[in-house]
């Protein structure tokens, strides 16, 4: 992200109103052709390019792959998540699917102290485990208009907190590389294996705490070779320049609802379109 990134903030789509959640037959699912479309409207990025990140990806074995025209794939909200990542971390389109793994295996760490709903986290909307990866979150965040028993749990939330507005975004740092997923006020954390590795200690305290040499050898090979991973995926987007961008509700809310086709892509008006749904934020090191 510190790299060939410009200060954007992006435009969005919003349908209003759709509270009604409906289950969708395999036919009326979107195509990746669709979730392109829907991005490059609703971040107000050329459509061409979005396309080219597509094509990357799925050369890549990134994206679902079958056919072309109306026989082509079906679109995922796992191929919604991977190609906002690519979004999000921008850099050289050609990089994309490096950005895409290096963000989206970030392994989910817990829940940073303080307030919090656990109702809402996505363990218990969406059952995913401990340790799901972000962009695991971020497709069950995007996934989460297709799924009429959270939603219902959603807008119990949101009538206690007298807000109207979906209490969901998705951010990505730069430094440290690094993901946070927010539902409501309760703020889910994803880090590199590395960071969240138990403590080894020394040669000799892994032997004192393996159950034998061989799992102490086994525990510091591994170690480093989680550590070498993180030096590799650190090193690709240090700069002088820390940034995050958030992906707020209304984006991942217009991409689920084409998803789950419980809308036409870029059916928004252009009033929804006036707020800002991925936001580029940039703080100098200086």
């Amino acid at each position: 992200m510190g790299f060939y990134v410009h200060f954007i903030h992006y435009q969005l789509t919003l349908r209003t109103g759709a509270d009604t959640i409906v289950q969708n037959t395999d036919e009326t699912m979107a195509l990746i052709s669709d979730i392109v479309k829907e991005l490059a409207l609703s971040t107000a990025t050329a459509e061409k390019s979005v396309t080219v990140i597509a094509r990357w990806l799925r050369e890549d074995g990134l994206l679902s792959q079958k056919g072309r025209g109306r026989g082509a794939a079906q679109a995922t909200p796992l191929d919604a998540a991977r190609l906002l990542i690519a979004l999000m971390v921008g850099g050289k389109i050609r990089n994309a699917p490096q950005a895409v793994r290096d963000y989206g295996q970030l392994v989910h760490s817990g829940h940073l102290p303080g307030a919090g709903d656990k109702r809402l986290s996505l363990e218990n909307l969406c059952g995913l485990p401990d340790g799901h990866t972000f962009e695991e979150g971020l497709a069950a965040l995007i996934g989460i208009w297709g799924n009429e028993g959270a939603m219902r749990t959603v807008r119990k939330q949101r009538e206690v907190l007298g807000s109207k507005r979906d209490p969901f975004s998705a951010t990505v740092f730069d430094f440290p590389v690094s993901g946070s997923i927010h539902t409501g006020d309760l703020v889910s954390k994803y880090e590199h294996p590395f960071m969240r590795r138990p403590k080894t200690g020394t040669p000799e305290q892994l032997t004192l705490d393996a159950s034998s040499e061989e799992e102490a050898l086994s525990a510091a090979v591994l170690d480093d070779e989680l550590a070498a991973s993180w030096e590799k995926v650190r090193d690709r987007y240090q700069s002088g320049i820390r940034s995050y961008r958030i992906a707020r509700a209304t984006l991942l809310r217009s991409l689920g609802e084409v998803v789950a086709d419980l809308r036409e892509r870029g059916s928004g008006s252009q009033q929804d379109r006036k707020s800002s749904a991925l936001l580029d934020v940039k703080i100098s090191d200086g």
